[in-house]
């Protein structure tokens, strides 16, 4: 309502079996609503519920990932130069990245696939990671000890993925900023299996080696921000396995202090 409240939640169904996992929230028709957009890891496909004048969603329009991709997380952003918003899946299942472009009628193009080897992507974001005005897109991969970076052409295309080390089999979430104030995205990375974080400084086409970090037991997820108001970004992440979460404040140039 505007002032810390909020109405009683609405139900939008996402299919029987759905496993709904990821979503995200954007303009997909450019009439100034915004839409969702859940991928559906029971059903294998995206689901998109467009909003309108009336503060409510349509009923969801699905879009296949494919057969046993099993899609557990998304991302958007403008892959061409269209003026519509995009999607990106990670399909675990099939062990590929899908890329969905937005067709501006409220449809979506069959998705374009990049295999990722024998991994299973888990946590997809977006960024413009060698600065050339392109989003590219990163992966976090479970079952192999890396992630992956693929470039984009800026047409709706990518690069096959670039792989970069982390030393852990579970790396389960992504968080992208500018960690030392050199004007070039940086990525933070949670390993699951080691109870530690990743730091890899951005570095003209690719990322410096890791830095490591510890946290809690068994870490979920990761933001990044600026929490003590120094101008600097910090970083938290919550451990279901230890019950807390663990902040690690930033010092400016990409190194952060223990966690608290």
């Amino acid at each position: 309502y505007g002032y810390g409240n909020f109405s009683p939640p609405i139900t939008y169904s996402t299919g029987y079996d759905s496993l709904p996992s990821s979503l995200a929230a954007g303009d997909f028709n450019n009439d100034n609503y915004l839409d969702l957009v859940i991928v559906n890891y029971g059903t294998n496909n995206v689901g998109v519920l467009f909003g309108n004048s009336s503060r409510t969603f349509e009923k969801q329009i699905t879009f296949s990932t494919g057969f046993a991709s099993q899609p557990y997380s998304i991302a958007i952003g403008h892959f061409n130069d269209d003026g519509f918003v995009d999607i990106a899946t990670a399909n675990s299942g099939t062990h590929e990245i899908g890329v969905l472009l937005n067709n501006g009628n409220r449809t979506f193009a069959k998705q374009a696939t990049y295999s990722v080897g024998s991994a299973s992507p888990y946590a997809v974001g977006v960024g413009d990671f060698n600065q050339d005005n392109r989003l590219d897109i990163i992966i976090t991969n479970n079952g192999i000890e890396n992630i992956g970076v693929l470039l984009g052409y800026g047409n709706g295309h990518f690069k096959n993925p670039i792989m970069y080390p982390t030393g852990s089999y579970s790396s389960i979430s992504v968080a992208i900023g500018d960690l030392n104030k050199d004007h070039r995205l940086d990525i933070v990375v949670v390993n699951n299996d080691t109870g530690s974080i990743d730091i890899l400084l951005g570095y003209f086409e690719g990322f410096l080696n890791q830095t490591r970090y510890s946290v809690g037991s068994s870490p979920q997820s990761v933001v990044v921000g600026d929490f003590n108001n120094d101008i600097r970004l910090d970083i938290v992440v919550a451990n279901s396995g230890s019950n807390d979460v663990s902040v690690l404040l930033g010092n400016g140039n990409g190194s952060f202090e223990n966690q608290t």
